[in-house]
């Protein structure tokens, strides 16, 4: 196959194709790369993105991005099989004109940052202006695809919150980009219930509906913010509802309560590196089976579904009744959902239970942990400020409002809610004497009384 490229195209598209807002204090940009990565985590709440290049090329870069994340820092070139990137996107695995055509937009459609967004949007230049193609560079050969990420863009999303947005199984259900756009840039909202008020044109932005055709805020909502709120209702696992604020009878602002679903049969995508350390990782790996597809087959189907055939394939083998390659028939088992017929009987299921045990726990453990730090984080936080004086309380607001002038989405949250807004709480903790310390015992203590660890 004669290989075809694409390239970056720096500034495509500024002003409408904006992909990540990301508002962040003035220092983050001129910061080192480790130090970069830390302040990205912090201020991971304030991340926007915004979206008009289509369902097809977003599923793509989610995909791309997956794919890449464990070695964003390290490597400058990423591989995929073109068929593992068709079949984790869901489309037709011949459809390559398609996929040529989705890549290419990636490739030259610019995603900017800076400060609060002010500059970009009013046509000014901003000294941490920031700006990146989604994609630097593309080549695919021989049915593999041959990419990478500019190293700026790299940093930013080198980011767990980031990672576990990207839910492979999830974002196949969405049929318009819409719905996906929406979805995404509500799902991290879940813990604390809404998103907030934003202006229409912002979220205009996030849905990637810029066209002058919404201008009109009737034809926004009949054409895409509606449909957009039905289809999330309807596939995802959080359920959505629409807060609107008007300013002499014209709508002004957006937001929605969010609430996760009790009950969804899509898997929740695992942190960063979790699903390399897993058993039915390592089972699948050493049945032939690329690390790529493996972890794309767990995001997607979770543990329990490709555990169950990784059990049929061991019958199977037992039985001596498999005609065809290993690896390709538990690719068809997993694709097709075959049952086994009968349990699984074999000297080292006590072993593989105690095992599968052990991983529990170890996955029991570190959610616990992080629910406790940040139990203690809202504890500590609420004392702090209980303890100020009504002076000190005023004081502390003022230093945040000055430290964040740049910041509009975060002096909107302290002009709404005070210091009580989720989305200061790093700057209030950050201020508590021996936090770190004092955190970490509670944590370690914790776990303790549960028997969990010695």
């Amino acid at each position: 196959m004669t290989p075809w490229y694409v390239a970056s195209v720096s500034f495509a598209g500024i002003c409408s194709i904006l992909l990540f807002f990301l508002t962040i204090v003035n220092e983050v940009l001129s910061m080192p790369p480790t130090q970069l990565a830390k302040d990205v985590k912090k201020h991971v709440a304030a991340i926007r993105i915004s979206n008009d290049i289509g369902l097809m090329a977003r599923k793509m870069w989610n995909i791309l991005l997956l794919n890449a994340y464990d070695a964003l820092l390290t490597r400058q070139q990423h591989v995929i099989n073109l068929s593992v990137l068709s079949e984790a996107m869901g489309s037709n695995s011949r459809n390559y004109v398609r996929l040529r055509e989705s890549l290419e937009k990636l490739a030259t459609t610019a995603v900017t940052w800076d400060v609060g967004g002010a500059a970009s949007s009013a046509g000014q230049w901003n000294k941490n202006f920031s700006v990146s193609s989604l994609l630097a560079w593309g080549k695919v050969d021989d049915g593999v695809l041959y990419y990478g990420f500019s190293p700026i863009l790299a940093e930013l999303l080198y980011n767990p919150e980031i990672y576990q947005r990207i839910n492979i199984a999830q974002q196949r259900l969405f049929k318009t980009s819409y719905g996906l756009a929406l979805w995404e840039n509500c799902m991290r909202y879940c813990n604390t219930g809404s998103t907030g008020m934003l202006a229409v044109e912002d979220w205009r932005k996030l849905l990637g509906a810029t066209a002058k055709t919404y201008d009109e805020y009737r034809r926004f909502s009949q054409k895409v913010l509606m449909p957009a709120i039905r289809e999330v209702n309807a596939v995802s696992n959080i359920e959505l509802q629409l807060k609107i604020k008007r300013t002499d009878r014209r709508v002004t602002q957006l937001g929605f309560l969010v609430t996760r679903k009790e009950a969804s049969p899509v898997p929740t995508p695992e942190a960063p590196g979790a699903i390399a350390d897993s058993g039915e990782f390592r089972q699948l790996v050493q049945h032939g089976i690329t690390d790529v597809q493996a972890k794309f087959w767990i995001q997607e189907h979770g543990y329990d579904y490709v555990r169950e055939k990784l059990a049929l394939l061991e019958e199977k083998l037992l039985n001596r009744s498999i005609t065809s390659s290993v690896s390709g028939f538990l690719a068809a088992a997993i694709r097709n959902d075959f049952k086994s017929e009968k349990l699984i009987q074999k000297v080292s299921e006590d072993a593989a239970r105690k095992k599968q045990q052990v991983e529990e726990k170890e996955r029991k453990i570190k959610k616990l942990r992080e629910e406790l730090a940040r139990n203690f984080a809202q504890q500590a936080k609420k004392d702090f400020l209980l303890g100020l004086s009504e002076q000190a309380h005023q004081q502390l607001l003022q230093e945040i409002m000055a430290e964040k002038q740049d910041d509009l989405f975060i002096r909107e949250e302290l002009l709404r809610l005070g210091l009580d807004s989720p989305f200061v709480g790093l700057e209030v903790i950050r201020r508590i004497p021996d936090y770190k310390r004092r955190c970490d015992k509670f944590v370690k203590n914790a776990l303790k009384e549960q028997g969990l660890v010695d």
